[in-house]
Parts: structure tokens; sequence; C-alpha cells
């Protein structure tokens, strides 16, 4: 009897379809406003930090994350996941409070403005990781609603968050912190019930850098993710040294804005692929190359 491969599921793909149009409409019109709000140079200081936030960010997952998918045994996959985010939160706490009490001491130097910089995108970073964790726990259950809604949640607080903090000050660290607010909220909306107890019982132990084979540091992933976030940033790194941080705003508004159709179409496509074909993997299906061909 041949096997019926499910890759694209409708109901699934209409939620991460509509969910990222909404949340990406609420990301693009909200940083629109923000960046008139708070002015090209806080802004660009603003996603400089971002930049290195993303960059960071797979040193800190090690590659991790890819692995919970596939993974035959759920109790096992959650294992590993809560070993990666108990990971995360110790590198990027021992990495960025030494940053942060350093520069307060050298308060008012340049290096102090670098350092600040720095410990802002390590703790940024841990957030972004521990998000990418979370969404592939939530692509492994098949919760597609769950990863819709938490994009227009999470986008719609940080943008309230940026504005509500411009009444205070119009400074880049305003724009810096309701980012991680905002994204501290998607992630709890996003991580399953539980998780944060299991999470805390592995700290003070050894246990989640001996689970297992999987537990190691995965290096295609790595490079893979690496590559492709400095890439990403690459352009914002290059205006910022050449023409400075006012220049680099407007850069990254304008990536922003053409980047959306593979924001709203082409990651939805990718996450609901990943999510079937490892479902279909952990039974014992094999995919072809020509299966995947012909249903995307």
């Amino acid at each position: 009897m041949k096997l019926h491969f499910d890759l694209l599921e409708k109901k699934g793909l209409a939620f991460l379809f509509s969910g990222n149009f909404a949340s990406m409409l609420v990301a693009s019109i909200g940083g629109l406003i923000i960046a008139q709000i708070y002015g090209p140079r806080s802004y660009g200081e603003y996603v400089a930090i971002l930049g290195i936030a993303t960059i960071l960010t797979p040193f800190l997952t090690l590659g991790l994350e890819l692995e919970i998918p596939q993974i035959p045994n759920g109790q096992e996959a959650l294992e590993l996941a809560a070993a990666a985010t108990s990971r995360v939160i110790k590198i990027g706490a021992t990495a960025s409070l030494p940053l942060f009490a350093l520069s307060l001491v050298l308060n008012q130097s340049k290096i102090s403005q670098l350092l600040l910089s720095l410990a802002f995108g390590f703790t940024l970073a841990a957030i972004l990781a521990i998000f990418a964790i979370g969404t592939q726990i939530n692509l492994r259950l098949g919760q597609f609603k769950k990863i819709a809604t938490r994009g227009i949640l999470q986008n719609t607080v940080l943008i309230f968050i940026q504005a509500s903090f411009s009444l205070i000050s119009k400074g880049y660290l305003n724009l810096v912190i309701g980012e991680f607010l905002g994204r501290f909220i998607g992630v709890i909306f996003l991580l399953p019930r539980n998780f944060v107890k299991l999470v805390l019982s592995r700290f003070g132990t050894r246990t989640d850098i001996h689970l297992s084979r999987r537990s190691r540091i995965n290096s295609w992933n790595v490079i893979s993710q690496l590559s492709d976030n400095i890439t990403s940033s690459f352009l914002v790194f290059a205006f910022i040294f050449l023409f400075g941080s006012s220049v680099a705003g407007n850069i990254a508004l304008s990536l922003k804005i053409v980047l959306l159709p593979i924001a709203i179409f082409g990651i939805p496509l990718g996450q609901m692929i990943l999510s079937n074909s490892s479902r279909h993997v952990r039974a014992g299906n094999l995919i072809s190359r020509r299966i995947i061909l012909w249903q995307v």
C-alpha cells in the first residue's frame, strides 16, 4: 500500500499565513511610526543591537532546537528543549551581567556604550534563542494556531511599550527595553505548561550537558543559522560603519519592507513542511525529494 504524505495542511497553513500577515502588518506599520517618533539615529542604534542579538543567538542554542521535532520520544524531546533553554539562560546571564556592571563602572566613556550594547545584545539573544526553542516545540506538536497568535500578541505589545516609553525619553534604550519586554511576553505565551518548572529544575545540575548525544553542538545548524544571520545584518553594520546609525536605521526599515513576502509566505510554508515531515520521520516513514517537490 502506498503511503500518503501530507506535508501541507490547509487549516494549519491558513493559521500561519493569516497570523504572519497580521503580525507583519502590525510590525511594519508600528515600526514606521516608532522610527518616526524616535528618529533615525536612535532607531539605527536599536537595530544595531538587534543585529548583535541575531548573530549571537546560534551560539546560545548550539543548533539544538532543530533537533526537537525529529526526536521520536516526546519526553526526550521535551527534556532536550528544557536542557537547551537552561543552558541559554546560564550563558546569557554569565555574559550579560558582567558587561552591564562594567558599563556602569566605566560610565560616560566611549567603551561604556559598546559594553552596554553588547550586554543588551546578549540579553536579547537569550530571548530569541528561547523563542526558537519554543517554536520548535510547537511545530513538533502541530500547534500552528499558537505560533500564529504569538506573533500578533508580541508585536502589538512591543509597539505599545516602545510608543509609551517614548513619552519618557526618545533614546534607543527605550526601544531595546520595549523589544525585550514584547518578546518576553511572546516567549511566555509560546512555551507549553509546566515547561518553566522543568527548566528551573535543571539549574544547579550538570545533567543538561550530558543528556544524550543530541545535546551536543549541532555544527551544521550553527553554521547555517550564523551564515543567514550575518548576511541579514551585514548591510546594517556596514552602513553604521560607513555613514552612521541614522542611515543604518533607514536601511533597516527598507530591508524589513523588502523582505515582507518572505516573512509572510516563506516562513509559514517552511514551518509547515518541517512540522509535518518531522512527524512522518518520527513515525518511521521515509520521505523522498520527489514527494516534497510534488507537494510543494
